[in-house]
């Protein structure tokens, strides 16, 4: 790149098209994005390249491109003249690499500025300084499958970019994600026993327009808004099959419907947050999935679609931790017993989603991965989980 170049001229956006040619590197992802920007705003940004453009024209807007460019391209038939350097760009210079990319170093720095706990010792250490019946649960991933979830970055290269973290751009599972994955798995422990929803209420806590509606109506002393709020709160909520006992029971009184899920109410009349904390995983491989969709007649595929995938046999790392902070008044006995409930729990809905899958396309077995390494560091030395390796501190 020419010195007199700055970096500062680039910003400003005076870049031209020629100025590529003679003082830039064409691998510079950037100086396209300023050519992008500045095709948008020129009259003739809705012309297609096939259409109404003179060859001449072409060339000195694109300097870039070879003069032996075939306008009539078929891959470029349709493309208008704003969008032209960004499809150029993804077709002409950027292919799609014949193995994985492995970025093993940048995942472990983004473990790092994630909080991600290293080894056992650090898991003590974090541990001591928590509250009494708090937990730290860890454990090593390994895909079994591969995994997707669409990026919310538009202005890139591939078609169908897998998430990745803003800074190190590695793939990740968002703590988000983690959560309500887990979650999701769950609800379906409660429907099948009611008496796991206080353990769910406590590890992700009760905060949905559901149940704020419910809360609300039973203070109001509203009937008929608590019933319609009842009848929400079980199906969308908790998605419960409302069978004619509970509908009995939530016209009665919808109070009675909560005593029906908890003996104790009283930490259940109103919304409040989870005592667990999901952290992000990182991952140590990108690779390319296609999925070619058939023709149902022809039985053919005709428009394959590429996907950025982690691969099968990518590492990461889950980390979750429970603090229980609305139970420091609690009596220790109490404690115990709630922490050893939600301890075991939590374990078994990770096992769970260890075969559901997590993140997009779980119905066509992407997203499934398998455990090993399960740690649990707690207070508690006589809590033990069948399958988990117990840390004392």
């Amino acid at each position: 790149m020419n010195p007199d170049f700055s970096y500062d001229y680039i910003v400003a956006g005076n870049i031209k098209a020629e100025d590529i040619k003679e003082k830039f590197d064409l691998k510079d992802y950037f100086n396209f994005c300023k050519i992008y920007a500045r095709e948008h705003k020129s009259k003739d940004s809705r012309t297609k390249i096939s259409e109404e453009i003179e060859p001449k024209e072409f060339f000195t807007k694109f300097t870039f491109v070879d003069r032996r460019f075939n306008l009539k391209d078929r891959q470029y038939k349709n493309c208008r003249v704003a969008e032209f350097p960004f499809l150029w760009l993804k077709k002409a210079k950027f292919k799609k690499p014949e193995k994985e990319l492995d970025v093993t170093s940048e995942s472990l720095l983004a473990e790092n500025y994630a909080g991600i706990l290293k080894d056992v010792q650090d898991v003590q250490e974090y541990t001591r300084k928590l509250l009494p019946g708090s937990f730290v649960i860890t454990a090593d991933i390994k895909l079994k499958s591969p995994y997707f979830s669409q990026d919310d970055d538009n202005f890139v290269i591939v078609d169908n970019p897998v998430l990745k973290e803003h800074v190190f751009k590695v793939p990740m599972i968002r703590g988000s994600s983690w959560k309500g994955a887990l979650a999701s798995a769950a609800k379906k422990l409660v429907r099948e026993d009611l008496k796991c929803f206080p353990q769910f209420a406590r590890i992700w806590g009760l905060g949905s327009s559901e149940y704020r509606d419910l809360i609300d109506s039973l203070k109001e002393n509203h009937r008929k808004k608590a019933i319609d709020a009842a009848i929400s709160f079980a199906l969308f909520e908790l998605g419960l099959n409302l069978d004619k006992k509970y509908i009995d029971i939530i016209k009665d009184n919808p109070l009675n419907f909560l005593k029906q899920l908890s003996e104790d109410l009283t930490d259940f009349l109103q919304p409040h947050k989870g005592r667990a904390v999901f952290y992000p995983t990182f991952f140590n491989k990108i690779s390319y999935e296609v999925i070619n969709p058939h023709d149902r007649k022809k039985r053919a595929g005709i428009n394959p679609i590429n996907y950025e995938i982690v691969p099968e046999g990518s590492q990461g790392k889950l980390q979750i931790i429970y603090i229980p902070y609305d139970a420091v008044l609690s009596k220790s006995e109490v404690l115990k017993e709630q922490v050893e409930k939600d301890l075991s729990f939590l374990c078994k809905v990770i096992e769970m989603t260890e075969e559901k899958g997590i993140g997009a396309k779980t119905k066509l077995g992407w997203g499934r991965f398998e455990l090993s390494d399960q740690t649990y560091c707690i207070t508690h030395k006589d809590l033990a989980v069948k399958g988990w390796n117990q840390c004392w501190i």
